[in-house]
């Protein structure tokens, strides 16, 4: 009885849901609902743009390798890996980086302070909290050495999707020498070749 409640329930909200979602929209003469377009936002892009900024434009998942990139994810990763904060340092967001290392110092620290109690404390009470405290430090420092990889990767990556904005077009020139057979023999045609990126 009480499943049967419960798919009622969830069928009345999401009918109602439909129900709201088709009645916002406007209606078109053409067609019975006028398409409903999000509002594009064009957002100013400049080179040394701040990383909190180029966060809110870029997402990382759009990324694809190019010839020019400047900034490395994976080498990121694995310096953020080996120290964490690094690939950030290295990505040029300094800051940020020093905050992974302060935290991951900190966290170590308090590890070593905890593990120390608990063994001074080895007949206590408090040697069992001691220890969840060090272990809690632990856990700690290895959530903030992950979020240091992945930050790292990411940070890169939209970098490079920046980067790759603002260096998009390129034109160039390339002279050629084209040779083309006729009926006298071989003909040689100087050109220009143009190439356009964008």
């Amino acid at each position: 009885m009480k499943k049967v409640f419960v798919l009622i329930l969830a069928a009345c909200l999401f009918g109602t849901t439909a129900l709201a979602q088709s009645a916002s929209l406007p209606l078109d003469e053409e067609n019975e609902f006028a398409s409903f377009d999000k509002d594009v936002v064009e957002y100013e892009i400049w080179e040394g743009m701040p990383y909190r900024q180029i966060k809110k434009i870029y997402d990382f998942h759009d990324w694809q390798k190019a010839d020019n990139d400047p900034y490395s994810p994976w080498g990121a990763g694995i310096c953020s890996f080996v120290i964490p904060g690094l690939g950030q340092i290295i990505n040029g967001e300094v800051g940020i980086g020093l905050a992974y290392m302060g935290g991951i110092l900190l966290s170590e620290f308090s590890t070593i302070v905890f593990a120390s109690l608990a063994v001074a404390t080895a007949g206590d009470d408090f040697s069992t909290a001691f220890a969840i405290g060090s272990l809690a430090s632990l856990i700690t420092a290895g959530v903030l050495d992950v979020c240091s990889i992945f930050g790292a990767y990411r940070m890169a990556a939209r970098k490079n999707l920046l980067f790759q904005d603002l260096h998009s077009s390129d034109v160039s020139f390339t002279p050629g020498i084209t040779m083309i057979p006729n009926g006298d023999g071989r003909s040689f045609t100087p050109g220009l070749s143009l190439r356009v990126n964008f």
